[in-house]
């Protein structure tokens, strides 16, 4: 049977990228306890920092699942966030809405 967990953060809106990847690192702990295969994350709840020109695939916030991923042996789907058009090989200079998958190997 596959166990799948819902995360959802309570994170002021001004809240840094450390203390929001600091919650959902907390929150993942409590979800290996117990034994989920696959972790979807909520919408928006990245580094507001990057609205304007989206999360690139090797920054800080899509790395670090990345290793959560690879670490705990757990798939997480990462929410809905703002993707970096240069990342995604779009021509247009606005973010692309997106969730970005990993496996539990930590790939894309």
């Amino acid at each position: 049977m596959l166990r799948i967990a819902g995360l959802q953060l309570d994170i002021p809106v001004r809240a840094s990228l450390s203390e929001r990847l600091a919650q959902a690192s907390s929150l993942i702990e409590q979800s290996l306890d117990r034994r989920v295969d696959l972790l979807v994350l909520p919408e928006n709840w990245g580094d507001p920092a990057q609205a304007k020109k989206g999360e690139a695939l090797d920054g800080v916030l899509l790395e670090t699942l990345a290793e959560w991923a690879a670490e705990n042996d757990l798939w997480i789907l990462s929410g809905a966030l703002p993707l970096s058009p240069k990342a995604l090989k779009k021509r247009s200079g606005k973010p692309v809405w997106g969730s970005v998958l990993f496996s539990n190997d930590g790939e894309i």
